[in-house]
């Protein structure tokens, strides 16, 4: 393994507490360091449509800068920001599914970048690569993806592994994610409710974005996770 340690810890993760007034609007006024959070915010216009606003918070100096806005129009807001290569991706609604595009920052210029998916929960840029967690046409659970010369190749090949919580360590540049299996949920789902979890047993992965190294590390209790992180140790963190 490529950790220290491989602990598993039921923890409560901190929040992390933004304004989003008063931001600045140059990308390129991040700090040396390049540290950075990049999150989505909705808003409502005037007119009762909505947008979609893609902020950077500077982990240095603790400050907001303001990156794009775009039309939301997809099942649920979804962009991040891509400093390295100063680009926004972000999900758009075509044809009753929503698809990978991106806006380069530098020329004004979109571009689709799939076809062949129904829905996106996390768009995570990673050097000069793109990861996605989403699902495919015809297909119930959400998978991991990653980009590659503009096709998608599934990283986790099974299909009933739906891909919950997912978060990055660029300072151990790897991933961390839970699965839990679609068809026992599914088959939970019809009997009746006797107050135990109708997710299964959840497993824990790593992937390791520098050597592609991809690791299965435990199995919990039934149960519905509702976050996981990884910490500059090696040990992972996730609220049941």
């Amino acid at each position: 393994m490529m950790f220290k340690s491989n602990k598993l810890i039921h923890i409560l993760v901190i929040f992390l507490v933004v304004s989003v007034t008063g931001c600045q609007n140059n990308p390129e006024e991040i700090s040396a360091s390049g540290k950075y959070i990049s999150y989505t915010v909705t808003a409502e216009n005037d007119d009762k449509s909505l947008e979609m606003i893609t902020f950077a918070y500077d982990l240095d100096d603790d400050s907001n800068i303001g990156v794009s806005k775009m039309e939301y129009n997809a099942q649920y807001p979804l962009t991040a920001y891509d400093k390295k290569n100063n680009k926004v991706y972000y999900s758009s609604r075509i044809d009753d599914a929503d698809n990978l595009f991106e806006l380069d920052l530098k020329t004004g210029g979109t571009k689709q970048l799939t076809d062949s998916l129904f829905a996106i929960n996390y768009i995570i840029p990673v050097d000069n690569e793109l990861y996605l967690v989403a699902v495919e046409n015809g297909v119930r659970a959400m998978g991991l993806f990653k980009l590659v010369n503009n096709k998608l190749e599934r990283i986790l090949d099974d299909v009933d592994a739906f891909v919950w919580k997912v978060n990055y360590n660029p300072d151990l540049q790897t991933l961390v994610f839970n699965t839990y299996s679609q068809s026992e949920l599914d088959k939970k789902m019809e009997e009746p409710d006797d107050g135990t979890p109708r997710q299964g047993k959840n497993t824990i992965w790593t992937l390791n974005t520098a050597n592609n190294e991809f690791n299965k590390v435990a199995t919990t209790k039934p149960g519905y996770i509702t976050d996981i992180s990884m910490d500059e140790e090696g040990n992972i963190y996730y609220c049941m």
